[in-house]
Order: C-alpha cells, then sequence, then structure tokens
C-alpha cells in the first residue's frame, strides 16, 4: 500500500557514523595515527564502463582506499546554473517568502573537491581533474543563487578542508560522514539562526548525540569495487549515532523517537528537506541539526529522488498548506543538471502557493468526471485573464494511486501548453497537485485538459485556476 509522506524523527536506533579522526564532540581530540590502506589490486576497473553501461558510477581508485566516481559526479567541473533555472529558483523562493517560510539553498560540494589530495594524477581520468576550475564554478554558483535573492548556506570546500579534511566524505561511498554532517549542520543552524532573527531563542531544548555502537558501511559503490577488485577491499567501520532532547517524555534513554520530537516546548518551525544524505539514519544530520539549533527538525527528505523530489512531496502535503513552516531547508547536490527539473520547478512553485480561494480564485473549483480520454475545463468569459506566470493550476485527485497524468493548456490563440505529472515513487503519494503556467505563451489560457488517467476509468477531480501569489509572478 502506498502511505503518504510523513515527517520523520531522527533519534531511532540504527543511526551509523563513520570513526575518524575527531570526535563528534565538536572539539577537536588528538588520535592516534592511522596507517594508510594499501593500494587494491583493481585491474577490471578499466573495464567497467563497458560491463556495467551505468557512466555515472564508474569507478576509479585514488590513494589511502579513496575511490571516485566518473567526471559527472565525483569529478564534476562545471555546476550549470542556467538562467531559466535561476529564475525558477526565485520565483520559487518568492512564493514561500509570501507564506511566511525562508527557503535556504544548502548545495553540497563534490567529494573531488573536499578530498582532491587523496585523487591519484597518474590515473587518467583523476588527473584530468581541474579542482581550479571546479571550485570556481562551485563558487560562481552559490554567488548565482545569492544574486537572484537566495539564501544560500555556503559549504565552500576550502573552508571544510580547513576544518575536517577529507573526513567530511566517506571513501568509498557517495555520502558525507557524520563529522561531515555535523559540520554541516553546525554551518547551517547559524544560517537558520540568522533567519529567525529574534525569534530563534524562543523554544529551544537541549538535544544530545551520543555513539551508541559500530558498523561496517556497506553501500552499492562498495559491493561496486569488490566486483572490479582482485583485492577484497573491507568496509569503514562506522560508529552509529543516537540524538535524543533531554527532558523529553522518552528521556536519553527511552523511546528515541519520541525523545527526539517530543514536544520541544514551542518556538519556530524548521522544515528538511533533501537528498538521501539527509534521508540516510547513518549520517545522523537531522539530529545534529536539531542539537545545533536546540529545536526539532521535520524531516521530509527522500532517498534516490534526486533534486525535487522530497521538496516537491512536501510543498504538496496538506501539512505546509495549513502550517508553513518559518525556515525550510533544502539539501542538494551542487552538481545537479537544474535544466532537468523545468517542470518539477514548475510544479513547486504552484505547491508553495497552495490552494487558493476567495479572489485567487480566478475559475471557481469544479468536480469533473475525467476519464483516460480527458476532460476540459474551461475559462469562462467573463473570467479574469490568466497569462504566463500569473496563474497556475490546482488539482485534487483523491485517489492515491495516480501518480501519472498529462495535462493540456490551451490557449486563446489556439496555441498548447502539454506537461506530463509524472510523481511514480520515490516521490511520495498525494492527492494534490499543483502546475504553473508557462511564461512562454503570451495569450491567455482558454481551457485545461486532464488527460491519461488509468485504466480508462472514471475519477472525480477537483480543478481550479489560481492567481499567482505576488512575489511568485
Amino acid at each position: 500500500m502506498t502511505r503518504p509522506l510523513r515527517a520523520r524523527g531522527w533519534a531511532a536506533a540504527g543511526r551509523r557514523a563513520v570513526a575518524g579522526a575527531l570526535l563528534l564532540t565538536g572539539v577537536a581530540a588528538a588520535a592516534p595515527a592511522v596507517a594508510a590502506e594499501p593500494h587494491y589490486r583493481c585491474d577490471r576497473l578499466d573495464a567497467q564502463a563497458e560491463l556495467s553501461g551505468e557512466e555515472d558510477d564508474v569507478l576509479s581508485q585514488g590513494r589511502d582506499g579513496w575511490f571516485f566516481r566518473a567526471e559527472n559526479t565525483d569529478l564534476d567541473e562545471f555546476f550549470v546554473l542556467d538562467s531559466e533555472s535561476l529564475s525558477a529558483m526565485a520565483r520559487l523562493g518568492a512564493a514561500l517568502r509570501d507564506r511566511g517560510t525562508r527557503l535556504l539553498l544548502m548545495p553540497v560540494p563534490t567529494r573531488a573537491l573536499v578530498a582532491y589530495d587523496q585523487m591519484d594524477a597518474g590515473v587518467p581520468v583523476q588527473g584530468r581533474y581541474a579542482r581550479r576550475d571546479a571550485l570556481a564554478e562551485y563558487r560562481a554558483t552559490v554567488k548565482g543563487f545569492r544574486s537572484a535573492g537566495l539564501e544560500v548556506v555556503d559549504l565552500d570546500p576550502e573552508m571544510i578542508r580547513a576544518r575536517i579534511g577529507p573526513a567530511f566524505y566517506l571513501k568509498r561511498d557517495l555520502h558525507w560522514t557524520p563529522q561531515g554532517a555535523k559540520l554541516t549542520a553546525e554551518i547551517a543552524a547559524a544560517d537558520i539562526d540568522r533567519l529567525l532573527g529574534a525569534q530563534a531563542a524562543e523554544g529551544r531544548a537541549r538535544f544530545v548525540t551520543r555513539e551508541v555502537r559500530t558498523e561496517p558501511m556497506t553501500g552499492r559503490l562498495q559491493t561496486m569495487i569488490n566486483q572490479y577488485c582482485d583485492d577484497p577491499v573491507p568496509a569503514q567501520e562506522l560508529a552509529v549515532f543516537q540524538t535524543t532532547r533531554e527532558g523529553g517524555d522518552g528521556g536519553p534513554s527511552g523511546d528515541a523517537e519520541q525523545a527526539l520530537f517530543g514536544d520541544a516546548g514551542g518556538g519556530p518551525q524548521v522544515v528538511l528537506a533533501g537528498t538521501s544524505f539527509s534521508a540516510t539514519p547513518t549520517f545522523n544530520f537531522p539530529g545534529f541539526l536539531s542539537e545545533a539549533l536546540g529545536r526539532s527538525v521535520l524531516d521530509y527528505s527522500i532517498s534516490a529522488g534526486g533534486l525535487a523530489t522530497s521538496l516537491l512531496s512536501y510543498l504538496e502535503t496538506s501539512d505546509f498548506d495549513r502550517d508553513p513552516p518559518q525556515v525550510l531547508l533544502w539539501e542538494f547536490l551542487a552538481y545537479h543538471a537544474f535544466a532537468e527539473d523545468a517542470v518539477a520547478f514548475r510544479q513547486m512553485i504552484g505547491a508553495a502557493q497552495g490552494t487558493c480561494t476567495g479572489t485567487d480564485r480566478l475559475v471557481a473549483e469544479s468536480r469533473v468526471e475525467v476519464t483516460g480520454a480527458g476532460e476540459v475545463v474551461t475559462v469562462p468569459a467573463d473570467a479574469p485573464s490568466v497569462v504566463g506566470q500569473a496563474g497556475y493550476l490546482a488539482l485534487e485527485i483523491p485517489d492515491r494511486t495516480v501518480r501519472r497524468f498529462t495535462v493540456e493548456i490551451e490557449y486563446a490563440d489556439r496555441d498548447a501548453d502539454i506537461v506530463t505529472i509524472d510523481q511514480a515513487p520515490p516521490y511520495a503519494s498525494s492527492s494534490r497537485f499543483f502546475l504553473e503556467f508557462s511564461g512562454d505563451f503570451s495569450a491567455p489560457v482558454r481551457a485545461v485538459r486532464v488527460r491519461g488517467l488509468p485504466d480508462d476509468r472514471a475519477l472525480a477531480i477537483g480543478a481550479s485556476i489560481c492567481r499567482a501569489r505576488q512575489g511568485a509572478s
């Protein structure tokens, strides 16, 4: 059965973390010297591109047991932030501000930017890596976000290296270590407190993180490495951490989720939407963030979802529509190709504005019986003109098994915009869908048709055409 999205508590047992040279208390401590790992015999790495067919996961071995993925992931030198995507992000931020929510972007730098001294210049793909160019690209991306009026957590790779070095990342996995997660949480918390201003002191509680056990980190890349290496490559040993709220109903030794996400005493609400970096209990990022902030963090992150999955899934919830948070932290990977998510941006901008009522509802909600052939919601002749991004479509489809359909928007000049809505897993199931009208069309919207619902069965849906909030248009 498909379940709707719920925020998760992040103190449950089962946390994993990477043991490293720095203790996760925020205080640097002397650690015994650790011998460098040997260079593993992995002759079959040269043939893996042909064998796997997955360019993003092609691996090469670096130094001291490090492995790096292909040029368009770990070794990416270009962070392409096109003008249309930047404009969409700015509209999204403005739409959220209009709801009382401050959007805080957190682009995570690549592994090679942080751990470049663990690369082997004798390996062709690593020897070609131009770190200076990649660093300039990352910084230009952060600057581009800020130039559009967006707030950004700046995880500058040089700052990270000065603080904890390559221990920010795992050696044989794409994710950060708990050291990296903790450092990031501390940096993000300072930005969140800055956005909250005087409210930052309201409703604070004390959260404590403790190590509870150790276990090996065995992820997909670790498995791939051992498929291509003749020498057995051991998994890194991880320390498992647990964050709890002191004085909660569960207490530090009681029910962990209740202890972290019980009544934290009010204060401003902070929501996290991110990738597997935030969603994976192993790294305890939401727990570290709660500890650094002194308040509960509601986590809606989703693994294996790319840029938009978790944020769109959250914005479509009634939780957001009824009670928007004061701060929404959006974690994503800096190398993401933003232009690939043009439709997702249109959905997020619509969802950020939410359901419309009163004079903002330009075309009153109509309950229409939609079949696979499609039904039309027509804009009445006396309705206000809806042109470009000045309006958006809001749909309510009670059947949560409906995850894919097509929206056809017809304009007064007979031009049409055909958009496929595809929210198959890992998107959370939803009964609400939104779509910003495109700015590429200058004529007013005349009609909207919904097509392609499953099994050609009749399905009652609610449809409204809404006026864009001032900041989003």
